[in-house]
Order: structure tokens, then sequence, then C-alpha cells
């Protein structure tokens, strides 16, 4: 029988271009998962942070206006005294979530960041193991950045704290400020600061530096490398939000056994007067009626004991619905408005353009924990006379009131 001959048919295709386009379909895959988890986070971060806020609010409130109380003994105001610290340690870990979050950013307006630095510089140097050299030229310019405050502080702070846990045996940690044109072309977290001056801060330390394998995991969330009990793993990642938040970048280069640095870049902005006041060492007392509104038993209950206990009358509204019906029908009687934010049904912002259109002159201070970009900024824009920030003490609450009743005076004389 004959053979039928055999033949072979082979085909041969570049897929070089298709494997690379798989590969960035999976890149791009897993950093929209990461963005999504990260968003996860930041919300349950906001949300944990305003509720624990309000629990300051009490703690705090209480604690500080026994420490005040001249007629109670020794022991009862070092106990308070000890409420209050851990009150104050509590604080700082709502910002570091807030900042996360990305939600803390409750004015907007010029500051210093050089003299930031130089202030926290000058509170770590006092406290660091004296084997740790934190290098910084006090006499260096003023670089005025665009922000909120107390979340820059808390970022600069972070940052030089990292860097001052990184050197176990001692070191040195080298800050530094200056100006520059553009954003670092290779910034792995891609600039989102447009052409144009900006300020670059560095905080330099000549630690161990960071291991390839952990490097792209340090802005994460919760992720330390230190023992437990010695770090929460908030501190870069507050950092990371809070420059992100004020329109800027952050950037690591580290080597290791040569030490690490990073560099934070911040549009550069003209310097604006402003006139900041300390608060009072003790509660100052006044007379009027405030109206409380706000959603949170804990926190109407402890800010109405305050309020009364320094001689004010006050009258009580759990939500925004609640709070226009009693202006409506106590209007004459109502110096001043406390007004929350976040509130179920009606928020604070709303609350107030209602109140407005009962009454065009209305007194308001808003009191919240929970802040979006430039939020207090824009209500005081619209008439609110003042804003405090929970949790805060007898004397912040009582001293904001007062100016806002001083205020009406003087205007009406």
């Amino acid at each position: 029988e004959d053979k039928q001959p055999v033949g072979y048919v082979g085909v041969t295709r570049d897929i070089t271009q298709r494997r690379a386009q798989e590969a960035e379909k999976a890149m791009l895959e897993a950093q929209l998962f990461q963005a999504r988890k990260m968003e996860a986070i930041g919300s349950l971060a906001g949300g944990v942070a305003h509720d624990f806020n309000n629990l300051l609010t009490g703690i705090m409130g209480y604690s500080t206006l026994l420490e005040s109380r001249s007629d109670l003994g020794p022991e009862v105001k070092k106990a308070s005294a000890v409420i209050t610290a851990a009150a104050e340690r509590g604080r700082k870990l709502t910002q570091n979530l807030l900042g996360f979050a990305r939600r803390g950013k409750f004015e907007n307006k010029s500051l210093d960041l050089t003299a930031i630095v130089t202030e926290v510089s000058a509170l770590l140097k006092q406290t660091a193991d004296p084997s740790i050299k934190i290098l910084w030229d006090t006499k260096t310019e003023p670089h005025y950045v665009f922000g909120d405050p107390d979340q820059l502080h808390l970022a600069v702070l972070n940052l030089i704290v990292n860097a001052r846990d990184s050197l176990s045996n001692g070191g040195t940690i080298a800050l530094n400020i200056e100006v520059t044109e553009s954003a670092d072309a290779e910034n792995p977290l891609k600039s989102s600061v447009e052409n144009r001056k900006l300020v670059q801060f560095s905080v330099r330390d000549d630690g161990p530096g960071i291991p390839d394998e952990i490097r792209d995991r340090i802005f994460e969330p919760f992720f330390t490398t230190k023992e437990q009990g010695q770090g929460t793993g908030l501190g870069l990642a507050t950092v990371y939000g809070i420059i992100e938040h004020h329109g800027g970048d952050i950037d690591v280069q580290s080597t290791l056994g040569k030490g690490t640095t990073f560099t934070v870049t911040l549009p550069l902005v003209e310097a604006q007067s402003s006139i900041d006041s300390a608060p009072s060492l003790s509660p100052q007392e006044g007379k009027g009626t405030v109206l409380i509104v706000d959603d949170d038993e804990d926190v109407r209950s402890a800010v109405g004991f305050i309020l009364e206990s320094l001689g004010y009358s006050i009258i009580i509204a759990r939500d925004g619905v609640e709070a226009l019906q009693l202006y409506s029908d106590q209007r004459e009687q109502i110096d001043v408005v406390l007004l929350d934010w976040r509130m179920p049904g009606m928020n604070g912002d709303e609350c107030f353009d209602k109140l407005r259109e009962i009454d065009p002159d209305i007194r308001a201070v808003l009191s919240t924990g929970f802040g979006q970009e430039g939020m207090a900024q824009s209500l005081i824009e619209k008439g609110m006379q003042g804003f405090i920030r929970k949790p805060y003490r007898a004397q912040e609450l009582a001293e904001v009131i007062a100016n806002v009743l001083d205020d009406t005076v003087t205007s009406a004389s």
C-alpha cells in the first residue's frame, strides 16, 4: 500500500506587543484595585475619626473645665490633667486619621512653611536622644504655601519623627527648604503640581536606609516595621494624604547603609497677613443664650454643661431641622448658634443657609472635627463668625463664643 506523504505547516506569530499590553493592563488593574482599597480605608478612617472626635470633645471639655476650677482639691485637678493629656494624644491620632483620609483640611490660607519647620525642629531637639543631631538653619528665609496650618504642621512633624525613629544608634537629620521651578520628573507619584515656582522641603537621615522590598509599601496605612506598640503605621500614610490633598508631591530616595531622603513639593504662594490668637488659660465667663446644634448626645451634654458653668443659657437642638424650628420660635432670645457640620438629613452648611434666610444677621460658630476642602473657610466667607475644631478645650470654646459676642457688641456700638 502506498503511503501518503506527510506535511507540516508551521505558523509563527510575534506576540511581544500583546504581552506588553497584557502586562500594562494587569498593572493598571492592580493600581485601580489599590486606589479603591485606599479610598475605602480612607472613608473608614474618616468616619472613625469623626466619631472619635465627638467622644474626645466631651472628655476634653469636662477635664479642662475641672482643671480650671479653683475650688477643687489637688487630687481632682491632677486626675483631670491626666485625662486631658490622654485626650490630647487621642486628638493627635484623629488628626493622623483625617490626614490620611484627606478630610482634615479645614482652612486654606498662606502659611510660612519655614516657620512650621523651625517650630517642629525646636520641639524635637528638646526631646530627641542626645546622640541624634537635627541640622536646621533657623535663619532660613520664609517660604509660603497655601493650606491648613494644623495639617501641614502634622505632616512636617511625622516626617521628622520618622527620620528620628530610624536612627536607633544615633545619627544626623538634615532639614532643608528651597525654591525650585518644577517638580522632580522622576517622582514615582506622578507630579500633580503645575510647572511654576515650588517649595521643596527635604528631610534627610543617615540611617540604615529602606530595603527595596518594602519601599513601595511605606505609604500604605497601618504598614510599619516597628515592633508592636511602637507605631501605628499611620505616620507616612498621613503625610502622603496631607501633601496630596494640598496639591503637592512626596518623593523618597534611599540607599541601604547610607540613609533616606523624603522630599515634599508644594506650590509657592505670596505671603498673606493673618493674626492668630492663643486661647486664654482659664475659660471666660459670659452671658447670653447659645443654641447648640449637634446630633451627638455626648457632645450636646458636655458643651451644654460647660457653657452653663460659664454663665450662658443654652437651647439644645438634635439636628438641623429642629434647629430651624427653635430659631424661628426663639430668634429674639438666641445670641449665637454653635453649629455642627456633619449631621444626618441636613448638614451644617445647608442648615446655616436656611438659618440666614430666617435671619440674615445670624451669629454662628462652626463646630466640627470632620473637614472637607476649605469647608470652614467657605462658611466663614458666607457669614459664619467663628470656627472651632473638635475636640476642643473648655477654654477654646469659651473664647470663641466670647469673641463672637464681643464683635456683636462692638458692631452695635
